[in-house]
């Protein structure tokens, strides 16, 4: 397997279409920056495809303070909507792939429930966007077309029905799995389950990706992509022109506890277990629940 990394580039040469595959995704709270713990699901994609993989770590703050929850959220969900807009706009013959939680308000539109309002992207930016994936989100909403797993409960934050009637509208391109148990997509009590999906779900989960790229490549002018060796290329590159480091290990930080998290920000106070907290997921928002609520 081939990796390429590409470093800090100044704005104007920070994009790059990638001949196969781009891949977003978004590293958990406190994770330092970079791919993160979803990094995985690229890697794999990489190792079961000859086609291009490009990963596209999200620059936002992934922070409970400074900035706090709800604007470490709107960050996020403006990054990604800036990222899928700017790589549609400069290869629009370009695929994506999105991997974090962010990711649903700036497709589906926001969620309500106390998060900033959000507009969903226009269609015509998401026509190349082929796959989304999704684990363990606090907005899951059971009994969708698109909803993995074993819940059949809703996630601790309501997504709100005109942005969900968005959601349904990308149904054949979305995967969100979630366990019975989960803490946040399943008002669950079961801690160790919301850490456990890419364990459960990443080889189910690149075969989905995997399948849409694969219709949407054929479906298009273009023939389906090729590589020129038999080995995979695995591309880094940063959607901003902010320096990311490439490291999946969880950063070290002194976290917060507190009472059951709301989309207000939550008050700061040490809780000296932050390495075990940290990974509890998996590139998502939601590790910020986990920080919070987890007892270590």
């Amino acid at each position: 397997m081939r990796f390429s990394p590409l470093f800090a580039l100044p704005p104007a040469m920070a994009l790059t279409c990638s001949p196969g595959l781009y891949v977003l995704v978004a590293r958990g709270t406190f994770e330092l920056p970079g791919a993160g713990i979803f990094g995985l699901i690229p890697k794999t994609l990489a190792e079961r495809t000859s086609a291009n993989i490009t990963t596209a770590p999200i620059d936002y703050p992934a922070s409970l303070s400074k900035p706090g929850y709800t604007e470490s959220v709107k960050a996020g969900g403006q990054a990604v909507h800036d990222a899928i807009d700017e790589y549609a706009s400069a290869c629009p013959d370009g695929k994506m792939a999105v991997g974090a939680q962010i990711s649903m308000d700036a497709i589906c539109g926001g969620a309500g429930d106390g998060f900033p309002p959000r507009d969903a992207l226009p269609s015509e930016k998401l026509d190349n966007v082929v796959a989304i994936a999704l684990f363990g989100d606090p907005t899951h909403v059971a009994n969708t077309t698109y909803d993995r797993g074993t819940s059949i409960k809703n996630g601790i934050f309501t997504r709100d029905a005109k942005s969900l009637a968005v959601c349904n509208k990308y149904s054949s391109r979305i995967v969100s799995y979630c366990d019975t148990g989960d803490v946040y997509c399943d008002t669950g009590d079961i801690r160790p389950v919301h850490a456990n999906y890419l364990n459960r779900y990443t080889d189910e989960t690149v075969s989905f990706i995997l399948d849409r790229f694969q219709a949407a490549s054929n479906s298009s002018s273009s023939a389906p992509p090729t590589s020129a060796s038999s080995s995979a290329s695995v591309t880094s590159a940063t959607p901003s022109s902010s320096s990311l480091s490439l490291s999946s290990s969880a950063a070290s930080a002194t976290l917060s506890s507190g009472p059951a998290p709301s989309r207000s920000d939550v008050p700061v106070v040490s809780l000296a277990c932050a390495n075990r907290a940290a990974v509890l997921y998996l590139g998502s928002v939601a590790a910020i629940v986990a920080a919070v609520l987890s007892r270590c």
